[in-house]
């Protein structure tokens, strides 16, 4: 996995649905890592409206060489019983599929 891949890696065990969960957990985790990996408070934002239901908000600047990209992700899952699967839709050691980061 690579170190981009790392970074927005979710905590997949967490209980993040919108019924059962919270996401506030999850943002504080990746807004942790992006400080770790060298990113400045400044350009780091956690919040929303709902206390436990917080997003993170990472400005990644360019050189302004080319043209800006906007990377986007939800943190919190899809409530799901593991029986309806035919795989664990919470494993976080599952292989990638298709070169896309499957969680």
């Amino acid at each position: 996995m690579g170190r981009f891949e790392l970074l927005l890696k979710p905590d997949d065990r967490a209980k993040s649905g919108f019924t059962t969960g919270a996401t506030t957990p999850i943002a504080e985790s990746v807004a942790a890592r992006f400080k770790a990996a060298g990113f400045p408070a400044s350009d780091i934002f956690l919040g929303g409206a709902i206390a436990r239901k917080a997003n993170v908000v990472v400005c990644y600047h360019g050189s302004g060489a080319r043209k800006p990209i906007l990377l986007l992700a939800h943190i919190d899952v899809v409530e799901a019983k593991r029986e309806d699967w035919t795989t664990d839709p919470l494993d976080a050691a599952r292989p990638t599929i298709r070169r896309r980061l499957w969680s």
